[in-house]
């Protein structure tokens, strides 16, 4: 029964998937994460990123992202506080405080994996702040080699208005797949492809891709 709770999510989302996006973008994002595992079974991490538009032609934005987790058999709960600035047409920093339950489950030699997040958001240059939820259904299959493969659907909604084009509502719907490579010291490679399909009010939506590579360091 808990495994069909965690599939849901998935089928009732899969709904909301939007027609085609008129406009479309290439974001390029480059990641460093520094993850130690603490001895009460826990987990601290730390990551930054940089990314940009168009093959690095114009600057995007800045992410800075301090996160704990607590593991308890198949469930695992995150939170964590993250800033974004110098974010392309939008002046000042983005502060989020977010939580997060994930549960996973094994089948036929991979793992599936249904997870629920709740971000608190303020923006500085407005004095506006918002709540967003985010879902996230992934399949996880090990590769030969050291890799592991992810395929992955996301759906974003905003609880209420926080300005003109960031209204409540479906915000995106994200696709997503990525290749994993694991070291024998404990330290990954990740690459990253999203297509992000980005719901805007008083503009034409738009399909971003977004192309990501990230190391994490274990500590």
């Amino acid at each position: 029964m808990l495994r069909l709770c965690t599939l849901i999510p998935l089928f009732c989302l899969l709904g909301g998937t939007p027609a085609f996006a008129i406009e479309s973008e290439t974001t390029p994002v480059v990641a460093l994460r520094l993850s130690k595992t603490l001895q009460n079974g826990g987990s601290i991490d730390a990551t930054v990123n940089a990314s940009s538009r168009e093959g690095f032609r114009e600057h995007e934005r800045k992410i800075f992202e301090i996160r704990y987790g607590k593991r308890s058999g198949s469930n695992e709960f995150m939170g964590g506080y993250n800033i974004q600035f110098d974010r392309n047409g939008s002046p000042g920093s983005e502060h989020r405080l977010w939580q997060q339950f994930r549960h996973q489950f094994l089948l036929d030699g991979s793992s599936i994996e249904s997870s629920m997040r709740i971000e608190e958001r303020y923006f500085e240059s407005t004095d506006q702040h918002g709540t967003r939820l985010r879902m996230l259904n992934r399949w996880n299959r090990a590769l030969p080699h050291g890799h592991l493969l992810r395929l992955g659907y996301e759906w974003v909604f905003n609880m209420e208005d926080i300005s003109r084009t960031t209204q409540s509502g479906v915000a995106q719907n994200r696709l997503i797949a990525s290749i994993q490579h694991n070291f024998s010291n404990g330290d990954r490679l990740e690459f990253e492809y999203q297509m992000r399909y980005l719901h805007l009010v008083g503009q034409q939506n738009r399909l971003q891709n977004q192309l990501q590579l990230m190391y994490v360091k274990t500590l």
